[in-house]
């Protein structure tokens, strides 16, 4: 094996199993016959009960366009029960709501219902976080390029060694694990050991240039065996930088916090989080997610 260079980077983070049952035995017991109860009589209106607050499958077209409408209502009360309502129905339907609360943004003359739907419109971008922006997967690798051959036609590979995988991270979920040596990106070989680390055309190029919410399929070699492991890619948290550069990672090398290593080389899962929701609800994030939506046409 030939190595090529010892640099620490970052390909991206970063977000069941079913138990067999016993069959249960019945006894069927006989019982009395229950007495007969007489059965209440009918509420009234002081005594019926309060209507029960919409449930999802509550959402009709006509609820929604009334509610919209109630934003141009003369009293502030009717407003705010309109906005609680279209919360609810976003919270439940963001796909859905995404069309309709853009429409309004883009059309409405009222710059109060303009100002409402921007509301709700952050929450629809968050909601589509990890589906925007640059790919990523969550490990560290040890920049080692690596000369190998194939276990089954002897051809020549080139890889990367994963050293480290960030908890909760596509990477984890997908089960990559340090020791894995990735040769391939959807059937995509790199040549020479400077190619792989190239920064325009290497793997974190490549990977970031999927982008996020895209599925791609990397081919490991993983105890002289080759496997094919599809990931689902995660947004690149653009806070990632922020994380203090004096801790060490698993090879005691410098940078390892751009995955949330803490002291004792562990990851620090809560510090991503952080990071994460921070910038997920930014006012940064929301103009680019919106920017991003202007470039798509209307439909008419």
């Amino acid at each position: 094996m030939k190595k090529f260079g010892i640099i620490l980077f970052s390909l991206g983070v970063g977000f069941l199993c079913a138990q067999e049952k016993a069959p249960v035995q019945l006894k069927v017991i006989p019982v009395e016959p229950a007495p007969h109860v007489p059965a209440p009589p009918p509420a009234t209106a002081a005594s019926a009960p309060d209507t029960p607050s919409p449930s999802p499958q509550d959402f009709n077209e006509a609820k929604i366009t009334e509610a919209i409408q109630g934003w141009k209502s003369p009293t502030r009360e009717h407003r705010e029960m309109a906005t609680q309502f279209l919360k609810t129905w976003v919270e439940s339907n963001p796909a859905q709501a995404k069309k309709r609360l853009l429409s309004i943004l883009r059309e409405d003359p009222q710059p109060e219902a303009r100002e409402r739907s921007v509301k709700l419109l952050k929450i629809v971008a968050a909601s589509e976080f990890d589906k925007t922006g640059d790919g990523y997967i969550g490990v560290a690798m040890e920049l080692s390029a690596i000369e190998l051959k194939h276990p089954q036609d002897l051809s020549t590979l080139i890889g990367l060694p994963i050293t480290a995988v960030s908890p909760s991270s596509p990477a984890e979920k997908s089960g990559l694990k340090p020791g894995d040596i990735v040769v391939s990106l959807d059937g995509f070989r790199w040549r020479t050991l400077e190619e792989i680390v190239d920064e325009y055309a290497g793997l974190r190029a490549k990977i970031r240039a999927k982008g996020a919410g895209a599925t791609v399929v990397f081919e490991m070699m993983r105890k002289n065996e080759i496997v094919k492991i599809p990931v689902t890619l995660k947004r690149r948290p653009a806070n990632l930088e922020r994380l203090p550069f004096d801790v060490p990672n698993f090879n005691g090398l410098r940078g390892g916090a751009q995955l949330g290593l803490a002291q004792g080389l562990q990851f620090d899962k809560k510090m991503i989080d952080d990071l994460v929701a921070e910038e997920k609800n930014s006012s940064q994030y929301f103009q680019e997610w919106l920017k991003l939506q202007e470039q798509v046409p209307t439909a008419k």
